[in-house]
């Protein structure tokens, strides 16, 4: 039982789920326990020469539905854990260690994979928090060009027109006789 609850612990990530993965994760619960089950029907109590295959056994539920508690990008670590504990349940089925022995090894192992398990949820989030950072901060920096944009384009809407250029008249006045004509152009 302490197999469960230390793997349990290892995937306490969090977040909303979609509907129909809540029901998967229902379903793959309710199998995980019927699996444990037999295992332990199996394999009641602890006895040389059975403590391997029983160890192989729950471990390799826990593996199969690591994915329940947010565990399935460390599918390597829960394997890793598999193997160790049973290569501890051969020395133990073999005479190599005691109970007291098995019992620190598994706790050790448990306690290795959860705390990688743990290391790389914070890390995960760690990556997830920067990128959301370097969103927010592309969002504010299109909303400042977008304002900016709408600024210059409010300022040229409101000023009014620059004043029309000042008219040049030329007048050329030519004199016959007693007659004098001129003419004006203007540009």
């Amino acid at each position: 039982m302490a197999i469960i609850v230390a793997l349990a612990l290892a995937g306490c990530a969090g977040g909303p789920q979609i509907d129909h993965m809540a029901q998967a994760r229902a379903d793959a619960t309710a199998n995980r326990t019927r699996d444990l089950d037999a295992c332990q029907q199996r394999y009641p109590r602890r006895e040389r020469g059975k403590t391997a295959d029983s160890l192989r056994c729950v471990m390799g539920v826990q593996e199969k539905y690591a994915w329940i508690e947010g565990m399935g990008l460390n599918k390597d670590l829960a394997k890793l854990a598999t193997v160790k504990s049973v290569e501890a349940g051969e020395r133990y089925d073999h005479g190599q260690i005691t109970d007291a022995q098995l019992d620190v090894e598994i706790a050790a192992i448990l306690a290795e994979f959860v705390g990688q398990s743990q290391q790389r949820l914070a890390q995960s989030a760690l990556a997830d928090a920067a990128r959301d950072q370097a969103q927010a901060a592309q969002d504010a920096a299109n909303a400042a060009r977008s304002a900016a944009l709408l600024q210059a384009g409010t300022t040229l809407l409101t000023q009014p027109p620059p004043p029309a250029p000042p008219t040049i008249t030329n007048t050329n006045c030519n004199t016959f006789g007693n007659t004098l004509n001129c003419t004006s152009m203007s540009h």
